[in-house]
């Protein structure tokens, strides 16, 4: 398996970008803070070494650009982000703390990361409840502010990784929540059950009831 901690550099696409590889940068950033990020049109010899990570572009082991791209268990062809998710989720989910890694792993794939493989191969029109594209494509320069400084476009790439980052570690905090504390919160819903008072239900903490009634 590739040891993302001897990974020195990543590079993506450039020019205009999507959810797919914004989040891609996300999660190889938080897999590895040292890895430096780098865009461009296309890859060259420089970046066919061991401790380099091409992503969403070069037609590579995460690329999902070729024709032999394959499909996620849900039927949409697999996009960047769903490929690395596929290969170092549970890695990352077990560095983590969680205990349910298969539970957390399969939730977050379910909820998240198979509406990106398909918005990004098939629209993100055809995506239910997924805001979060609208969110960070809006981030992408508009031509005019790219005809006065063509370096807007990476400055703009990164503004919307660093906002991104925000969403990404929301969806792990809901996971943790969904997987890791149910038995927990059934546990202390269901003794309030018990020592309910004329209907009335008191909870000592302040745990997700909505899910339970």
């Amino acid at each position: 398996m590739l040891n993302i901690n001897n990974i020195t550099k990543a590079v993506t696409h450039s020019g205009k970008f999507h959810t797919d590889d914004v989040m891609s940068t996300v999660f190889i950033r938080q897999l590895n803070p040292n890895i430096k990020f780098v865009r461009k049109d296309e890859l060259d010899d420089e970046d066919m070494t061991y401790d380099v990570l091409c992503y969403d572009i070069g037609l590579g082991e995460f690329d999902h650009h070729q024709a032999d791209n394959g499909l996620d268990r849900f039927g949409n062809p697999y996009s960047s982000f769903g490929k690395l998710w596929d290969y170092f989720g549970k890695q990352y989910l077990k560095n983590k703390g969680f205990k349910k890694i298969n539970e957390a792993f399969s939730f977050i794939e379910k909820k998240y990361v198979t509406k990106i493989n398909e918005g990004d191969n098939k629209g993100y029109k055809y995506v239910k409840f997924f805001s979060e594209n609208d969110l960070i494509v809006k981030f992408n320069p508009n031509w005019y502010e790219i005809s006065k400084d063509i370096k807007v476009v990476d400055e703009s790439f990164f503004k919307a990784v660093d906002f991104a980052e925000m969403i990404f570690n929301n969806w792990i905090r809901d996971a943790y929540e969904a997987v890791e504390l149910d038995e927990y919160e059934t546990k202390g819903f269901n003794e309030a059950l018990t020592n309910k008072e004329d209907g009335i239900i008191y909870l000592e903490e302040r745990i997700n009831w909505h899910t339970r009634i």
